[in-house]
């Protein structure tokens, strides 16, 4: 069955004219008067979830776009925050050594006045690699004028002395090492003692004292000048112990010193004229002495060169402040008995007659 093709059919005039006159009806009732607000609102909200659906794919995926630029961005950022903060690092330091180095330079120019000797500068450059190692290493040598035996002081007090000298440095032996003393004063009355350094890298003792010397804990202990190397009145230390143990004929004095012995940064090494000081004073003996003894050497000396003190009493050096004190300088009274058993050539007593 053959089906035959039929046009469709055209609108009517009338329905068309219809619906338009109808939307411009609309038309101005919106503009004009707003009717069709109410209705517009409630279907934009009906078709909100729709909108959404559609609309949540694309922002799902610009979302995780945006993911992997803010790490690559936050990486970048982090990374130059890092080279930041090393450099301010370092900065911060070479400042804090520099505030630290400058506090220290002030403090010095203010000791400068109270010094009669002049100073050189000098900066500690290398530490020990042992540790509780008494010494130090300084960029000051004999180019500079450091000649061994001068006192080294910073704005605190005594630091050390000077025991070996290069042309370009110098070597510093710290105030408790156990080979070196400095002759001291107690501050508040005039008694005169020993340091000497200790097993202990931060501490330092009185020798020979009486238990009942007048030292008590509190006191400021500094150089008496009887060396001609440390000029009088420079601190050395606080008096941190006394004791008088029972059956010890001499008290224990600790001593806490009061330069910066730990981690010295610059110093002033004082140009002490060590060589205007006799090594070795020594009395002169008698030409024909067959025992061919060497001479005494004076209680309390050091040889400059080395910058340490020999293993002689003390006592002498202390003055009359202590009884051995004043029986060693009672034993410096000559005795003629004494004189003509050493002195050969004296003429002998005549004998008795009976």
């Amino acid at each position: 069955m053959i089906t035959r093709y039929r046009a469709p059919e055209a609108p009517r005039p009338g329905i068309a004219l219809t619906l338009s006159l109808l939307a411009l009806a609309l038309m101005f009732a919106d503009a004009r008067l707003g009717l069709l607000a109410p209705v517009r609102k409630t279907l934009g909200a009906g078709l909100y979830p729709v909108q959404a659906a559609l609309a949540w794919p694309g922002e799902q995926l610009r979302s995780i776009d945006g993911y992997f630029d803010d790490i690559a961005a936050l990486r970048t950022e982090n990374q130059l925050l890092r080279t930041v903060l090393t450099q301010q690092a370092g900065i911060l330091a070479t400042t804090e050594r520099l505030r630290q180095q400058n506090q220290s330079l002030r403090e010095l120019a203010a000791l400068r006045p109270r010094i009669p000797q002049p100073g050189i500068v000098a900066e500690a450059v290398m530490q020990p690699r042992a540790a509780g190692t008494r010494r130090r290493l300084l960029n000051r040598g004999s180019q500079h004028g450091v000649a061994a035996g001068q006192p080294v002081i910073d704005a605190s007090g005594v630091i050390g002395q000077i025991t070996r000298v290069y042309p370009f440095s110098s070597e510093m032996t710290l105030i408790t090492d156990p080979a070196l003393s400095v002759p001291v004063t107690v501050q508040r009355n005039g008694l005169h003692a020993l340091t000497f350094g200790t097993t202990s890298p931060a501490r330092l003792e009185l020798r020979f004292q009486a238990r009942d010397a007048d030292i008590h804990t509190g006191d400021i202990v500094q150089t008496s000048g009887l060396d001609f190397l440390y000029p009088p009145g420079i601190p050395v230390g606080v008096v941190e112990q006394v004791e008088a143990p029972a059956g010890e004929p001499f008290a224990q004095v600790q001593i806490r010193p009061l330069a910066n012995l730990g981690d010295p940064q610059l110093m002033l090494i004082l140009q002490s004229d060590t060589s205007a000081i006799p090594d070795d004073p020594a009395p002169a003996r008698p030409a024909g002495d067959a025992a061919g003894r060497d001479a005494p050497r004076t209680p309390g000396s050091r040889d400059l060169r080395t910058g340490t003190t020999p293993a002689t009493p003390p006592e002498r050096a202390t003055g009359t402040n202590t009884p051995a004190g004043t029986r060693a300088g009672a034993a410096d009274v000559s005795d003629p008995a004494t004189d003509t058993a050493d002195d050969p050539t004296a003429a002998s007593p005549a004998a008795p007659q009976p």
